[in-house]
């Protein structure tokens, strides 16, 4: 079964989310287009001599090149694409309902996709490191990334989601029983981007 249908039918069809990889040619003038803000440089120019001539660093940064003038994330050919690691398209709206069923164990109003103890070995904690290529902490379980001090996923000690290039923050808060989703169009290099901290901030304060 390709991998798209697989989502549709286990995921975004039985919670109502308007989410797909591999996005039907119907929605795509739904769909955001992604700018570099001004702190985005091309591979070429945002780097060092001495970091691109890294090869683990080339690896990551430049295998293809990141965030060229002319963006293959805004295209047809890559919205179509079925890509699991990073072509998925979706709401903030959906995105938050998927993650909000997440931290209440894999269900959400008498729908169940994941069991409970699916969910907790999704959050069992695998690695925890500092990335020496975005100079960030970084925890991973078996199926999400986990909190960390510098608290990406907002407040909550507890809370795992995945984050995005440019600054989009997804996420679950389990004690809360909250989901969220934070999606903007202009991508920042800035790893203190204030946009969502303050949302994520007052999002806490108000589920206390």
């Amino acid at each position: 079964m390709p991998l798209g249908r697989f989502f549709a039918e286990e995921i975004a069809e039985p919670l109502g989310l308007e989410a797909w990889i591999g996005l039907p040619e119907t929605f795509e003038p739904r769909v955001g287009k992604i700018e570099l803000g001004s702190d985005m440089l091309p591979f070429e120019v945002g780097f060092s001599p001495e970091q691109r001539s890294d090869p683990v660093f080339i690896s990551v940064w430049g295998n293809p090149p990141l965030f060229p003038t002319e963006l293959p994330w805004n295209t047809r050919a890559y919205h179509a694409a079925e890509i699991g690691g990073a072509g998925g398209i979706a709401t903030a709206r959906a995105m938050a309902r998927y993650y909000g069923c997440m931290a209440m164990g894999g269900t959400v109003d008498g729908v169940e996709v994941l069991k409970r103890e699916t969910v907790a070995i999704g959050r069992a904690e695998q690695s925890r490191f500092m990335d020496p290529y975005i100079a960030e902490a970084m925890a991973f379980g078996v199926g999400w990334a986990l909190q960390t001090p510098q608290g990406r996923f907002g407040p909550a000690p507890d809370a795992f989601g995945h984050s995005g290039a440019g600054g989009s923050i997804h996420a679950g808060w389990p004690t809360e029983g909250v989901g969220f989703s934070y999606i903007m169009n202009q991508m920042r290099a800035d790893p203190e981007d204030l946009r969502s901290r303050h949302l994520l901030k007052r999002l806490y304060e108000i589920v206390h």
